[in-house]
């Protein structure tokens, strides 16, 4: 499966739990995009706070905190690297910095 794939499927479990009231403090986002050269595209699933999170505009526009769940990086099975929209915009990895490393 290509990252688009894995995309797809992350934001339709995602989107299932937000329909069972099972996140409370996140919603499901349209998947995010990272275009780096012009031809190398790679697709998570996103999330964004909301308001239930008491999370403050990191903007000034109102738009909360949003993150990406990027399942690409790790085997199938494991569970998904969510890191911050921005750091991930910037191409860090979950070796790289500020993220949810499943890893044991």
């Amino acid at each position: 499966m290509d990252c688009v794939g894995h995309a797809i499927t992350t934001t339709r479990l995602l989107r299932v739990l937000e329909r069972r009231g099972l996140l409370r403090f996140h919603r499901v986002l349209a998947p995010a995009m990272r275009l780096r050269f012009l031809i190398f595209q790679h697709y998570p699933a996103q999330i964004g706070e909301s308001e239930n999170a008491g999370a403050k505009s990191d903007d000034g526009e109102g738009a909360l905190a949003r993150f990406v769940v990027d399942s690409w990086f790790f085997d199938n099975g494991r569970p998904a690297a969510v890191m911050p929209l921005d750091a991930w915009m910037k191409g860090e990895t979950p070796n790289d910095g500020e993220c949810f490393d499943p890893r044991p």
